[in-house]
């Protein structure tokens, strides 16, 4: 088993590319991801560093995701559709990538979570929901939903998961923002389980 990184070198990555803001809430994230690990049996200090890991590359254009994913041959669902609609979409891979390249994490589970952090899979292990849920009910998240389903996913994974969705879809659409196939893909699947 390869070693994980110290947290120290990781937050030393972090400040030099995430703003103050997404630095909180990153750590906001990697809290409630150890949290939700203690309280579902899985991996607290896996957990925690997929957080500190999720955003990554959340600070860079579209313009620099792109072309890192192409450069590296990054695959990610319907990659032209998201290239042109809403590219800074591709941190969740670009992050992944990122995770295996600079901090040399061969862990599947972890790379796997942050790849799936932003829009969910037709396949999610319970580690990947506790990573997404995380990032989207962390304590620094000002919408209204965000307390009631950090509460429910400290009761229930899967349920606060179809729950997350619902609301991630609820924003998009109220924002009038473009949907990407994925996240139709994997609420179709999800809603119907």
């Amino acid at each position: 088993m390869s070693k994980l990184p110290t947290e120290k070198s990781v937050l030393e990555y972090l400040r030099k590319y995430l703003t103050k803001e997404r630095l909180g809430h990153t750590m906001a994230v990697a809290y409630l991801a150890e949290k939700l690990a203690q309280k579902h049996g899985l991996n607290p200090a896996h957990a925690r560093l997929a957080g500190l890991l999720h955003d990554s590359a959340k600070c860079w254009s579209g313009r620099e995701l792109i072309k890192y994913a192409k450069k590296k041959k990054i695959k990610a669902p319907d990659f032209d559709l998201l290239c042109r609609h809403r590219p800074k979409l591709l941190h969740a891979y670009v992050g992944s990538h990122i995770a295996q390249r600079e901090f040399k994490i061969k862990n599947k589970p972890i790379v796997s979570a942050i790849a799936k952090h932003t829009f969910g899979s037709v396949h999610m292990s319970p580690f990947e929901k506790c990573l997404y849920l995380a990032d989207l009910a962390s304590p620094d998240r000002k919408f209204s939903e965000a307390k009631g389903l950090r509460s429910l996913a400290m009761k229930d994974l899967h349920e606060a998961f179809l729950e997350g969705l619902k609301i991630k879809l609820y924003y998009t659409v109220i924002k009038g923002q473009w949907i990407h196939p994925e996240s139709v893909r994997v609420w179709n699947r999800w809603v119907s389980s």
